[in-house]
């Protein structure tokens, strides 16, 4: 089955934490019965990175309903358990292929999440595409007696 929502996530904690809070944080929210599929999905792909700041990062998950709901109130929620919050560099974005195409974006923006959405024609390998011909060479005028 096709899935017409994406979930794109790029998370990266303001201080540097310890596997203890890794654990702290995947088991707090772990506990949200209200999101509790998503949270799930934040904790699975929640690591502490190379340089000792939690992140959660995700890309293009496919979602068959829509929840976009859930995805914007979910921000605010598990920012609760990081302590000293997300960075500036934080984003999370959810993408409808549903018409109208539209992708929304929530990004970190000093101690506040802003957020903007935009419509887009993001096409997938199969769906028909308009492509100028002239970009492109007329393979059936090529000339294969040539010996090389």
């Amino acid at each position: 089955m096709k899935s017409d929502y994406f979930l794109n996530v790029e998370l990266i904690s303001k201080r540097r934490l310890t596997q203890k809070d890794l654990e702290e944080f995947r088991n707090s929210i772990e506990l949200n019965d209200e999101f509790l599929s998503l949270c799930m999905l934040f904790s699975k792909h929640s690591e502490i990175n190379f340089s000792g700041h939690l992140e959660v990062y995700i890309e293009d998950q496919p979602f068959e309903t829509d929840l976009l709901l859930d995805v914007e109130s979910i921000i605010d929620v598990i920012e609760d358990f990081i302590p000293g919050g997300w960075d500036d560099d934080s984003k999370v974005e959810w993408i409808s292929e549903l018409p109208p195409s539209t992708t929304y974006v929530w990004f970190k923006e000093g101690n506040s999440w802003k957020s903007l959405s935009r419509e887009h024609e993001r096409g997938f390998l199969g769906e028909d595409e308009e492509w100028d011909d002239d970009d492109y060479p007329n393979y059936d005028d090529r000339d294969f007696s040539e010996d090389y």
